[in-house]
């Protein structure tokens, strides 16, 4: 099931009405389902990025400006534990959004990119919360460093399925 000229024409309404709340972004272009899936750092990203091309097409054709998309715009990406790569991944997507926007005659403002990271579930043991807590604590930090403007790091014992009861 893909996403249909209807569905475009609603994420055009809400990116519109979105002008008024500028902490509102109703898209979200994710990464997360390649990376979780066992895709490398280059395939994720390439993938991530023809995906936001994609909307990109689909939004500026319903005569949305690119950078009131990109300013409605989430980009969600998986951090594995390839530190120093994770952190170029993060720079290089930057980079890259802002190589697009100029190739649609856009003059975006590199703060205008939100970019939210959540620590990768691939990474994870199932029988040893100790090195999850370590590797998510080395995931967050790439994140951190890379430029993220939001982070989520999974309970280190979610992959055994046993999170935490809250008391």
């Amino acid at each position: 099931i893909g996403i249909n000229d209807h569905d475009f024409e609603s994420i055009a309404e809400l990116i519109r009405h979105a002008d008024d709340y500028p902490d509102f972004k109703p898209l979200c272009i994710s990464s997360n389902l390649f990376h979780n899936s066992g895709a490398n750092i280059t395939n994720e990203s390439g993938l991530l990025l023809s995906k936001a091309v994609e909307f990109f097409d689909k939004l500026t054709d319903l005569k949305l400006e690119l950078n009131q998309i990109l300013k409605s715009t989430v980009f969600s990406l998986a951090i594995g534990s390839h530190f120093f790569f994770e952190i170029a991944k993060l720079k290089a997507l930057k980079f890259n959004l802002l190589k697009i926007a100029e190739a649609y005659d856009s003059n975006v403002n590199p703060d205008d990119l939100f970019i939210h990271c959540n620590t990768s579930f691939r990474t994870k043991s199932a029988l040893d919360f100790n090195v999850n807590l370590l590797r998510n604590t080395n995931e967050a930090m790439a994140a951190v460093l890379g430029g993220c403007n939001s982070l989520w790091v999974q309970p280190h014992d979610e992959a055994a399925g046993k999170t935490a009861s809250k008391t």
